[in-house]
């Protein structure tokens, strides 16, 4: 139903496509964004809308990434748990997804896993962002980024929340739940996007900033990021 749609697409002018992904955290994230993507792929380059993402599922998030890299590393993520730190990679092969872990007293275990083929990899992209764009979105964002080594992919508006940390919920009282932080998460580049309820919001600072009525402003926003898209395509055909 349109009430649990959470990926939304449509061809703009230009044959440019637009790809919006409003939350990460449903178990068919990924599915909807792929469905989204098949009415897009055709186009020339993509506006990724993340404004106002808050992110959710990490694992989803990583796997809807598949549909947008072909090789490149994801993450790095650690877990605190009694008092060990296990560490994780996740990086993509062109054939593989690759969750690489270490944990204390244990032998490094490298686990492949058959990964699903990249739709509008290699193509110009910009992400748009906001102060809410958050979590796993920052992941996302950040990873996308990072694979495209010619600098065809830029991220565009506001710097994000800075929220780089898994919580869970402990039920201390019938009206008392306290958040335990557990988990980290970083960049490729290995930088950690902060803990913004500890006021350690690093976040990710766009390549191209808007104003805050822009980034406000959907069609704004949007406007701004088909016309960098254009100017970038323009410049490949000379």
């Amino acid at each position: 139903s349109e009430s649990n749609l959470y990926a939304y697409n449509r061809v703009m002018a230009n044959n440019l496509g637009y790809i919006g992904i409003s939350s990460f955290d449903h178990s068919d994230i990924f599915e909807q964004v792929r469905e989204r993507l098949e009415g897009v792929a055709h186009c020339d380059g993509y506006v990724v809308d993340l404004r106002g993402n808050g992110g959710g599922l990490i694992t989803e998030t990583t796997h809807v990434l598949e549909l947008f890299i072909h090789e490149a590393a994801v993450c790095f993520i650690d877990t605190r748990e009694k008092k060990e730190l296990t560490e994780r990679f996740i990086g993509f092969t062109a054939e593989h997804y690759v969750n690489y872990t270490e944990a204390p007293g244990v032998e490094p275990d490298k686990s492949l896993y058959l990964r699903r083929p990249a739709m509008v990899a290699g193509k110009p992209m910009v992400i748009l962002v906001d102060q809410d764009t958050a979590s796993s979105a920052e992941l996302f964002t950040a990873a996308l980024r990072a694979s495209a080594t010619n600098g065809d992919i830029v991220v565009m508006g506001e710097r994000t929340h800075g929220k780089g940390i898994g919580q869970a919920d402990f039920v201390v009282h019938p009206e008392l739940t306290i958040k335990i932080s557990f988990m980290r998460f970083y960049s490729p580049e290995q930088k950690w996007f902060g803990d913004a309820t500890q006021g350690e919001g690093h976040g990710i600072n766009p390549d191209i900033t808007l104003s805050s009525e822009a980034v406000a402003n959907s069609h704004q926003g949007v406007k701004a990021a088909s016309e960098h898209l254009l100017t970038v395509l323009a410049a490949k055909r000379h």
